[in-house]
């Protein structure tokens, strides 16, 4: 699988709802496990006032 790292803009935020249920493998209904379905092994880091860490 290809590892990916993507920045937010800011912490977690109900915009970004889709990328965080694209990647969850939970079972809910709701969860799609795109990411790995596509080969991706996504990593998401949020940023925020003190920027990536």
């Amino acid at each position: 699988m290809d590892k990916v790292t993507f920045g937010t803009n800011w912490i977690a935020q109900a915009e970004h709802g889709g990328f965080y249920q694209a990647m969850s493998t939970t079972g809910c209904a709701y969860a799609t496990s795109i990411y790995k379905d596509y080969g991706l092994d996504v990593n998401i880091k949020m940023g925020g006032p003190a920027g990536f860490q």
